[in-house]
């Protein structure tokens, strides 16, 4: 009678589950989504901000929200609401969304959600 499977089927065997975990968790998650920030430019009005970023494939367009302006940045986040809980493919669409600011946006520097800097675009 054989044994218990181990070497290189059991590795494998985790490395296909780990795979399926994260194409579950990335492509099946409803509800509110921040989105992956790519880049910024300013505009179309000096007090305002286009924000581009990137969404799933069956996701509606996002929101950008401007959480705090101070003189030497400003932080923002965009939000969409993630489609059903079908499973699709993991194809990343490049989306705008545009907020007003309080003030000029000048030379601040611009920082995502978790206080990283986003590029400003050409």
């Amino acid at each position: 009678m054989p044994g218990p499977v181990s070497g290189p089927v059991t590795r494998r065997a985790a490395g296909v589950a780990a795979v399926a975990a994260v194409v579950l968790l990335l492509a099946g998650c409803a509800g509110e989504t921040s989105a992956e920030l790519t880049g910024y430019r300013t505009g179309p009005g000096d007090r305002e901000i286009t924000v581009s970023y990137i969404r799933g494939e069956g996701d509606p367009s996002g929101h950008l929200t401007i959480l705090e302006e101070s003189p030497g940045q400003v932080r923002v986040r965009v939000t969409y609401p993630a489609s059903d809980d079908t499973v699709r493919t993991l194809i990343g669409i490049g989306d705008e969304a545009t907020a007003r600011l309080a003030e000029p946006l000048a030379d601040r520097e611009i920082l995502d959600d978790r206080g990283d800097s986003v590029r400003r675009l050409p």
